[in-house]
């Protein structure tokens, strides 16, 4: 319910002043160390477990960093993981 003399339609925040996030250019999401280094191995065709042999992490710490970095750039995949990386340098 609203206050009296207040509209529920009124927007909160940047909306209100016209602003969106979307009209902000798109920045690198900052990765952990540990998250790049799973990174760079995740565009080779090597598994979870194999990534986890190389660097020398459980198999679980190496979904944890992949569940970190698919949320931080906003995809579902590791193909879209991939190709979005690349897309924002952060692997070649």
């Amino acid at each position: 319910m609203c206050r009296p003399g207040h509209s529920a339609s009124v927007a909160v925040g940047d909306r209100a002043r016209g602003r969106t996030t979307a009209a902000a250019p798109a920045a690198a999401p900052e990765l952990s160390e540990g998250e790049l280094r799973v990174m760079h191995l995740l565009a080779s065709d090597l598994t979870r477990r194999e990534i986890g042999h190389e660097l020398y992490l459980s198999v679980n710490t190496v979904r944890a960093h992949m569940r970190s970095i698919y949320t931080k750039l906003d995809v579902a995949s590791r193909r879209e993981a991939i190709a979005r990386a690349r897309a924002l340098a952060l692997i070649i």
